[in-house]
């Protein structure tokens, strides 16, 4: 009897696991995309907390620059830790001062999200406005999402401001 019942809870338990980690990794954003006229590839990543996009080296052997697209976590939710994500080794901007009015995006969805290469960047847009700018030549990310400049990236503005 007690080997039944360890069996039936350690398949619960096992399910319940499996069921969770499967819905997890259902609802995170997971994009790539090259471009076939510079052949630089693109991912967009959901982690815990953040949507990252990263540009891969030409050779697509590493990672040559990140940039923050934006948020999934409200700030304001109670069970939001920041010390445990920073552990965990998700790194949230929703509660650090770096955050502003369009740091968190409710909802967000793959289908929001689009790519748009140039010979000099590519900018990430979620519903058709500008969020993030990866700039090619000075291996940053300038991001709507930020409220000034920090190694997580540059703030949006700064670009325009700079090109101008």
């Amino acid at each position: 009897m007690k080997a039944l019942l360890l069996s039936i809870f350690d398949g619960l338990f096992t399910k319940e696991t499996n069921n969770h980690a499967k819905n997890d990794s259902i609802d995170k954003i997971f994009i790539t995309e090259t471009d076939p006229d510079s052949n630089k590839t693109l991912i967009i990543e959901e982690d815990k907390n953040s949507v990252w996009a990263y540009l891969l080296s030409s050779d697509k052997e590493r990672i040559d620059f990140v940039g923050f697209l934006c948020s999934v976590v409200s700030p304001k939710l109670p069970n939001f830790e920041l010390q445990e994500s920073i552990i965990n080794g998700e790194t949230s901007l929703a509660t650090a001062n770096l955050a502003n009015q369009y740091t968190y995006v409710k909802d967000l969805k793959r289908k929001n999200i689009s790519i748009h290469w140039k010979e000099s960047d590519v900018t990430v847009c979620i519903k058709n406005e500008v969020y993030l700018l990866m700039d090619f030549e000075s291996k940053t990310g300038f991001s709507k999402g930020l409220s000034t400049d920090s190694q997580f990236g540059k703030k949006l503005e700064n670009y325009t401001l700079r090109t101008a």
